[in-house]
């Protein structure tokens, strides 16, 4: 019986294990969209009211490299092609620059509507698919 209850034990553990993991997965994707929109916010503000060069601001932000520096420190796909515009910016004319700016905020900012969303989704479903299927192996090996 001993070895049973342990048995039980291991196996919410995993599903606990499951659940957190799918949810800090989910959480990072919402972080690096969160991360890359306020960047985009910071470089429009930058270029609009002191006409600073790019790469200046992507220092200052901490992101070395440029616009391919940002892309490389960035995992999540969809981020990614968000910013696939990012190289525009700082070799045209000032409000074009805004434009693009635009743009990619407001692809960035759908994106993370969806990504809140999954994030609440992903924490639902990976409780029931953690816990649920644990307990459910549980009942059957009782």
């Amino acid at each position: 019986m001993l070895i049973k209850l342990i048995g039980a034990a291991m196996l919410f553990a995993c599903g606990g294990y499951y659940s957190k993991t799918a949810r800090e997965k989910a959480e990072k994707e919402l972080s690096e969209v969160e991360f890359a929109l306020s960047l985009i916010v910071r470089i429009k503000s930058e270029i609009a009211d002191y006409g600073v060069p790019l790469g200046e601001i992507l220092k200052s932000a901490g992101v070395n490299g440029g616009s391919e520096g940002v892309l490389r420190e960035l995992t999540c796909e969809k981020v990614k092609e968000c910013l696939c515009d990012l190289n525009l910016i700082g070799r045209g004319y000032g409000k074009e620059e805004l434009r693009i700016c635009d743009k990619i905020a407001e692809g960035l900012g759908a994106l993370k509507k969806e990504t809140e969303a999954r994030v609440r989704e992903v924490t639902a479903i990976s409780r029931v698919k953690g816990y649920g299927v644990a307990a459910a192996a549980v009942i059957l090996l009782l």
